[in-house]
């Protein structure tokens, strides 16, 4: 198991709810360790289990909320 630290923007948020709604879903996703959101700077840290899941399913989450996380 290796822990990978990664912090990507956000695009699509625009009020607090949009920052719990999308905390929440990670929260709730197998190997995700942490996930908060810097509403001010629409930054993501999220630190993850990469031998459970990747930067692939975690943006194909994101994006199924309707916003969008930049990986590039």
């Amino acid at each position: 198991m290796a822990v990978v630290k990664n912090t990507y923007q956000v695009k699509g948020m625009g009020c607090a709810a949009c920052v719990n709604k999308i905390e929440r879903a990670l929260a709730g996703k197998e190997g995700i360790k942490y996930a908060k959101i810097d509403f001010g700077d629409k930054m993501i840290t999220i630190e993850y289990d990469d031998q459970k899941t990747n930067t692939t399913e975690i943006s194909q989450t994101v994006e199924s909320l309707g916003y969008e996380l930049l990986t590039r």
